[in-house]
């Protein structure tokens, strides 16, 4: 099954113990030694947009590949490709809704299957003046959420005051980026754009926690606990002149949000409080992060290395809701993470890895 939504449709709507980042951090983790599984072809553009690994069926998409393992991480083999050089960006955002279902967020009209049979359904990333970054949904309500930007004319003395993120691409034609998230309830046949609190800029990154919805761009941070009906804008509590105090990723269990700046800081509050607070403040910014419930989570710390050397990252660990994180292994470049039940999966730059997550350190006794 291969089906298109068509534009149409849419514009209907739009173990290596290595340093430690914190000066309080514990010398040492509960998550037991890592446990490398199988080779992936070597991502030269470091472009994973999605991986997952349930039992026994893994799937990990990039920007051009469909990679599918049917034994739990340990062998991989392409299951569909971006045919030919028509897009920029390939596949953009991917969603799967059950092992056998996926959504592609895509700026390419063409993905060339091998035939296994993964149902793939497509949706377009560029419609009209509208941009979507990122896909994630609910597979029991029946709901797809994507999340990007739309242009909206500007003066040039206006456009000159915008910080980059919220300019449009053509100076000539000066016009403002605005946050827009889309929401189908029928599985992405037909879609609605979402009334937002205003906000300016773009939005690159969504999850999903059954009810509660975060989504996230340089600018805003938009939290929903009816499944992407309604959004409120959650504050950060940073100081206001604070440099690169800008969310690069975020993570959601239930109603608990955590969210790392580009400057280091990690906050985390709850949906219903509206307010995200810093509960850390280390070198360098966490992206991938991936929480297992209120206390234990990890993200991913890039190194600078010389030249000569090749880039490396560090997994980072955190145990009392991110308040302190521990180094775990590091790797060259970690491109994903996925969280299953009990154990954490990775995608280094050629490398499948496995990480037993303690349960003993997931208790409720981790509290702010």
């Amino acid at each position: 099954m291969f089906k298109i939504i068509s534009l149409s449709v849419i514009l209907g709507l739009g173990v290596i113990p290595c340093c430690v980042l914190s000066a309080s951090t514990q010398l040492n983790t509960n998550a037991s030694a890592i446990q490398w599984l199988g080779a992936l072809p070597q991502d030269e553009f470091y472009s994973a947009r999605f991986l997952a690994i349930e039992e026994d069926n893994g799937i990990l998409v990039t920007r051009s590949t469909i990679l599918v393992s049917k034994d739990g991480g340990v062998n991989w083999s392409v299951e569909a490709h971006v045919r030919g050089q028509e897009s920029l960006h390939g596949i953009i955002g991917a969603w799967r809704s059950s092992p056998d279902d996926l959504y592609l967020l895509s700026d390419s009209k063409s993905i060339e299957t091998t035939g296994v049979g993964l149902p793939v359904t497509l949706i377009p990333a560029n419609v009209g003046s509208r941009s979507f970054m990122d896909i994630t949904g609910n597979s029991r309500a029946h709901t797809v959420i994507a999340v990007g930007s739309d242009s909206t004319p500007v003066s040039k003395d206006r456009f000159a005051q915008l910080p980059h993120y919220a300019q449009g691409a053509d100076a000539n034609s000066p016009s403002m980026s605005v946050p827009i998230i889309a929401l189908s309830n029928d599985h992405g046949r037909t879609w609605e754009l979402v009334n937002l609190p205003k906000a300016i800029g773009y939005l690159d990154g969504v999850k999903e926690s059954a009810q509660n919805v975060v989504a996230w761009g340089p600018y805003a941070i938009y939290a929903s606990t009816d499944r992407g009906k309604s959004w409120n804008l959650m504050t950060m509590d940073v100081p206001d002149d604070e440099e690169d105090s800008y969310p690069v990723s975020a993570s959601i269990i239930g109603d608990q949000l955590y969210v790392s700046l580009t400057n280091g800081r990690i906050l985390a509050g709850t949906i219903t409080d509206h307010k995200l607070s810093a509960v850390a403040h280390l070198s360098r910014a966490l992206s991938n992060l991936t929480f297992f419930d209120a206390c234990t989570g990890f993200g991913v710390s890039s190194e600078d290395r010389p030249k000569a050397h090749q880039e490396e990252d560090v997994l980072m660990e955190t145990q009392d809701g991110g308040k302190t994180w521990n180094s775990v292994v590091h790797t060259r470049r970690i491109v994903a993470l996925a969280a299953d039940d009990t154990e954490l999966y990775g995608a280094s730059f050629d490398r499948i890895f496995r990480i037993q997550v303690d349960g003993g350190a997931r208790s409720a006794g981790c509290g702010r």
